[in-house]
């Protein structure tokens, strides 16, 4: 507790005596949350756009980007929650064409969610939020389902998000938490009590972040109109309404199941859907069954007697708690075999090439642990990046773009010409230097790499290109080997697709 008490009084520091909300905001997003502020919205702004498999590669990209991340995503993504079917899945690119988009999307938002109550002030309160926001996200998807919606992922994100200002809150309440607390046991009125201790109610602070950070557009508008039926029409109301019950039902089930107030919540869900109290009761009672996995799935077993559990406890939560993901565990030996094996197969079939690429970038990245690996392309007048994984990827996205001024060919216009794949170590830097520019080396620095060309029709159209810091671990013959074989399988599957007209 007095580590607890030290942390938030050094927060404290952090805020003005009085700060305002929009103080609180700036505090949150520059000092305690730039990682989640920056993960959220380029989440959130791959999922606002079309569910193509450009952002299917971009996604992936974010992901693989942080390691750890990767290998919650992957240990997720094999549990039983979430993949019923039991399908084993080595990469991220597998887990988006096995799961789909929207799910792997969900599952990355909801561990950056986790991971922010886990390192904030450890305060019970963060952690009862974030659960019951994650029951009333299942709810709330799971009503949508039943009414037939298609996009219940995007109703998911609105419920989870919905008291995102009070999680946060009271993962960082910059010395106002016990203010609060006590405020809280003299009314009923949380809002008044918020705006007495704070200046703002904790409402105010989640529409203020869902606009800064352009988290969620239903959860936007639900949160400018506010809950109020005769506000909205349509379908855009029914979506709002999804989330409204979803978490009426999470905040009610606190009291117990069989409690007026939870009967009452339910029987308001059975009229929403047009459906029998018993039918209404089964998807209700399956909702937290299904949270309840999904958070052990998630790695937050800690917190998982925060939801009642329903008559007829779920019997598969103790299998489910023992499912082990090989991932995390298994050599990187074996880890390329997997994902080679999975090429492979994907050769054989009617492939997209874009997945086809992510999946082999994703191998030489992870399964050669390496620190960058970049797809460019070449034009008329330069060489550009498209694709990135790796460290500082924004940045090295903007410098891997490297025009031919130069009378004598750069190192990566030299491979696609001799055509042949290259590895620049410092036994051979001297030989290649003059062919290694100041723009390249300012992008790259002084790393061990490895570059192939990419070939269309047999002639070179641009080049993957990987790295690995010295200081890490030296790169070797094997490695440079390996790197190749996952380069051919882009290259077969130009090949392929050449052959079928299709580009």
């Amino acid at each position: 507790m007095g580590s607890a008490l030290s942390i938030e009084q050094t927060q404290a520091q952090k805020l003005p005596d009085h700060p305002s909300l929009k103080n609180w905001v700036s505090c949150l997003s520059k000092e305690d949350l730039p990682l989640f502020d920056h993960t959220a919205r380029r989440i959130a702004e791959i999922a606002d756009a079309d569910h193509s498999t450009s952002s299917a590669a971009n996604i992936a990209e974010i992901i693989l980007s942080d390691t750890v991340m990767t290998a919650r995503v992957l240990r997720t993504a094999n549990a039983a929650y979430y993949n019923p079917s039991n399908q084993s899945i080595h990469t991220v690119s597998k887990a988006i064409v096995v799961l789909g988009f929207n799910t792997v999307r969900n599952i990355s938002l909801s561990i950056s969610m986790i991971d922010t109550v886990l390192s904030g002030v450890q305060h019970e309160r963060a952690q009862e939020e974030l659960v019951r926001s994650f029951h009333a996200a299942i709810q709330a998807k799971e009503i949508a389902r039943a009414q037939g919606k298609i996009d219940v992922e995007e109703i998911f994100i609105a419920a989870l998000l919905h008291r995102v200002g009070h999680m946060l809150f009271w993962c960082f309440p910059y010395g106002h938490a016990a203010q609060l607390d006590k405020a809280y046991r003299k009314t009923d009125d949380e809002c008044k009590a918020e705006t007495t201790v704070l200046g703002f109610s904790l409402k105010a602070l989640t529409h203020t972040l869902t606009e800064h950070w352009h988290l969620s557009p239903i959860l936007d508008t639900a949160l400018k109109i506010g809950f109020n039926k005769n506000d909205e029409k349509g379908e855009h109301r029914q979506k709002i309404d999804c989330v409204e019950l979803g978490y009426e039902v999470a905040i009610a089930s606190k009291a117990g199941w069989d409690e007026p107030i939870t009967q009452e919540k339910i029987v308001d869900i059975a009229a929403f859907l047009k459906a029998d109290t018993s039918d209404a009761t089964e998807i209700v009672f399956n909702s937290a069954k299904k949270a309840t996995r999904a958070l052990a799935d998630l790695g937050l077993n800690s917190a998982l007697n925060l939801i009642s559990a329903p008559p007829q406890p779920n019997e598969l939560m103790e299998e489910n708690a023992e499912v082990e993901v090989e991932v995390e565990i298994n050599p990187q030996y074996a880890l390329q075999l997997s994902i080679l094996r999975d090429l492979c197969l994907m050769l054989g079939e009617q492939f997209d090439l874009n997945t086809l690429l992510a999946t082999v970038m994703e191998g030489i990245h992870r399964s050669l642990n390496m620190q960058h690996t970049v797809f460019a392309l070449a034009g008329p007048k330069k060489i550009q990046a498209k694709h990135i994984i790796g460290k500082n990827r924004d940045v090295m996205l903007r410098r891997f773009n490297f025009g031919s001024r130069h009378t004598k060919l750069d190192i990566f216009n030299y491979v696609m010409q001799t055509n042949k794949p290259l590895w620049i170590s410092e036994n051979n830097r001297d030989e290649y230097s003059d062919r290694i520019t100041p723009e390249i080396l300012k992008c790259i620095g002084r790393t061990d790499f490895f570059v192939m060309p990419i070939r269309v029709g047999g002639v070179p159209k641009g080049i993957l290109y990987t790295d690995r810091n010295r200081n890490t671990q030296s790169i070797n013959e094997q490695d440079f080997q390996t790197f190749i074989h996952f380069c051919e399988h882009v290259n077969i599957g130009f090949k392929i697709l050449s052959q079928r007209k299709n580009i």
